[in-house]
């Protein structure tokens, strides 16, 4: 950040536990040691695991006034925060939570692809217009510092 804070998605939302319902906060300012300074930003709570912290699952970017962004991956949902933290601005569209899970794949329903905010300050989000079918998902892994494609 241009104050030399570092700001990170919220770990707790690939898996942590302890979510409860108004405390699902998704980003995480460091001050520039890596010392935890503030969290802000509230995530969906869903009852029942682990569509909390799965369902939040996003990407993120900031603009260069310092603005974050979060683009929901499992959610029809981008969210704005100014540098303060503070909600600025929300598209959502809701669906309904049984199209949160590819029942044939056994995996999350994949929105977003792609996300960024460019020097206009205009949201691109790239989106899927189906769900994946069994023979066209891919694999992605590290061996020995390379990424491999499946």
């Amino acid at each position: 950040m241009a104050n030399g804070d570092i700001l990170l998605r919220n770990p707790n939302l690939d898996g942590g536990r302890g979510l409860k319902e108004g405390d699902v906060p998704l980003f995480r300012v460091l001050d520039s040691d890596g010392k935890p300074k503030r969290e802000f930003g509230q995530g969906t709570f869903f009852t029942r695991q682990p569509y909390t912290t799965g369902g939040n699952r996003s990407l993120m970017t900031t603009d260069r006034l310092g603005n974050a962004y979060m683009g929901f991956l499992f959610q029809n949902r981008i969210s704005k925060y100014s540098p303060e933290g503070r909600p600025v601005f929300t598209a959502n569209r809701s669906l309904p939570h049984d199209k949160l899970i590819n029942k044939e794949l056994g995996m999350y329903t994949t929105i977003i692809s792609g996300f960024d905010v460019d020097a206009q300050g205009r949201i691109w989000a790239a989106t899927y217009t189906r769900g994946w079918k069994r023979e066209e998902i891919v694999h992605r892994s590290w061996i020995d510092g390379q990424e491999q494609i499946s």
